[in-house]
């Protein structure tokens, strides 16, 4: 396959190469993927599952903030997670996430093994846990799998 460059060098390269290439630019944020333009897309909004066509600026926006998937299956399984993660978390107020004498258990998945630690100081977009009991109960309403797909997003 050739393939053309901005300054118009033209380069030879094998087929799995280009689908890797293609890869890596449809999945410039650590992995998230983004649809092509016109391309249909998966998204949460307020707890539905809604999908758009990537043509329109408001597109930009919503693919600029939010995890995006490529099917509907995709999208309720992290749907699912999260209504899981909110059922057993705490919102911490800024003065409670300042305090360093309330105890803040939150969860991670770290080289295979799911992991729950306490003292969790910075503010921050993790689900974060009053006890280590919910910790434990949200844990055993998610899968291993489930908790490594979606946590990243």
């Amino acid at each position: 396959m050739k393939i053309t460059l901005e300054d118009g060098t033209v380069l030879t390269i094998s087929e799995e190469s280009y689908k890797a290439l293609q890869q890596a630019v449809r999945e410039p944020n650590n992995g998230r993927w983004t649809p092509e333009l016109g391309e249909p897309y998966w998204f949460n909004r307020q707890e539905k599952l809604v999908c758009y066509y990537n043509n329109t600026t408001l597109d930009k926006n919503i693919i600029s903030s939010q995890p995006l998937f490529k099917t509907e299956e995709e999208a309720q399984e992290y749907l699912d997670f999260t209504k899981i993660m909110l059922k057993y978390s705490h919102k911490f107020s800024v003065e409670e996430l300042k305090d360093d004498n309330i105890k803040k258990w939150y969860v991670y998945y770290f080289k295979r093994d799911l992991l729950v630690r306490g003292n969790y100081t910075d503010i921050s977009e993790h689900y974060l846990f009053k006890t280590k009991e919910q910790v434990e109960k949200c844990i055993d309403e998610l899968t291993p799998d489930m908790f490594l797909r979606n946590i990243t997003r």
